[in-house]
């Protein structure tokens, strides 16, 4: 999870510095917060809907119910 973290921030870094070469701190901040929020909807959207709702990981044996923890 820490290389995950550190490869996630590296790639921020660089598509903000070097790839559209924000030249002031607003620009910067307004690219960085677009690409977060961009991650935080493909993780919403793909991570927990596709992948956890439809697989049988959470799924507990002779139970008609999924464990959802709360």
């Amino acid at each position: 999870m820490t290389a995950f973290l550190i490869v996630m921030t590296a790639a921020l870094f660089l598509i903000v510095g070097l790839w559209n070469k924000a030249d002031n701190f607003l620009s910067a901040y307004l690219q960085a917060l677009l690409f977060l929020e961009v991650m935080n909807w493909y993780y919403g959207i793909v991570i927990d809907k596709v992948l956890v709702g439809k697989s049988k990981f959470r799924k507990i044996p002779n139970v008609n119910m999924p464990y959802v923890q709360t």
